[in-house]
């Protein structure tokens, strides 16, 4: 994937074309997420000043799609992109020593984009001794818990939910995917009661699944570096959920580009 991104050879889509919007390709059709938000608390704020001068069920109905406009675009502001999953991993042929100025800008680049998180979200180390599995769960547990109080306007979630958990591995063993999924997931349908069903159809349950949950999620394993911690690392990025894209298809398309 990380070639086909650096590759030089063109693609035919591409021989009327001299050049892309870098934001197109990095945020698709949504040019400035911060932005984007803006507009749309500003929406919303404008619209909670006409409750009392239209029928009550009618306000409802509409200050639920304009709230429900919110929280996916807050969440837009948070996703992880094509782009930044291809700067984790460095191009050998350019970054060649870690400690040259390449290598020092790339290390940078890399850590930030690791530990980056939404306050009061962050970056997690892995558990490694006996017991710390359970302070793993509290913390993760504490974490969503603050999230409900920090960000009032997203709850309830009106959007579903999906979750990428970028993993650093401990540097003298392995953690299983599935376990690292069981240590975070449950605790996070448990605080922020994703709903399960989509709201074009009303939220009907969907019965494979439980009432709240998060509706997809998935783990991108980094590899590590030298200046990681020695237990590893693992961010949250939460996201909305859409039964028509997700993060391997923008990959995609990006590459198609």
């Amino acid at each position: 994937m990380i070639e086909k991104f650096r590759s030089k050879i063109s693609f035919s889509k591409d021989e009327d074309l001299t050049s892309y919007d870098e934001k197109e390709i990095i945020y698709g059709g949504i040019k400035d997420p911060i932005k984007y938000f803006e507009s749309v608390r500003e929406l919303l704020t404008e619209f909670n000043e006409l409750k009392g001068l239209t029928a009550d069920n009618h306000f409802e109905q509409m200050y639920k799609l304009k709230l429900r406009d919110y929280q996916s675009a807050f969440f837009l502001m948070e996703r992880t992109t094509p782009t930044d999953l291809m700067q984790l991993y460095p191009n050998k042929e350019i970054v060649a020593d870690a400690d040259d100025i390449l290598g020092q800008i790339f290390e940078e680049h890399r850590n930030m984009i690791i530990t980056y998180s939404l306050p009061p979200l962050k970056t997690e180390g892995l558990p490694t001794l006996p017991g710390e599995t359970q302070q793993f769960k509290d913390t993760i547990r504490e974490m969503m818990q603050k999230l409900r109080d920090k960000y009032a306007a997203l709850f309830p979630l009106l959007i579903n939910l999906n979750l990428t958990i970028l993993y650093v591995p401990q540097r003298t063993q392995e953690v299983d995917l599935g376990n690292l999924a069981r240590y975070i997931v449950p605790f996070i349908n448990e605080a922020l009661k994703p709903p399960n069903g989509f709201w074009f159809t009303g939220y009907q349950h969907l019965n494979r699944f439980p009432q709240h949950t998060i509706i997809q999620y998935q783990i991108i394993k980094i590899p590590r570096s030298n200046k990681d911690p020695e237990n590893g690392a693992v961010r949250l990025v939460f996201g909305e959920y859409s039964p028509y894209k997700d993060c391997w298809s923008e990959i995609e398309d990006v590459i198609d580009r």
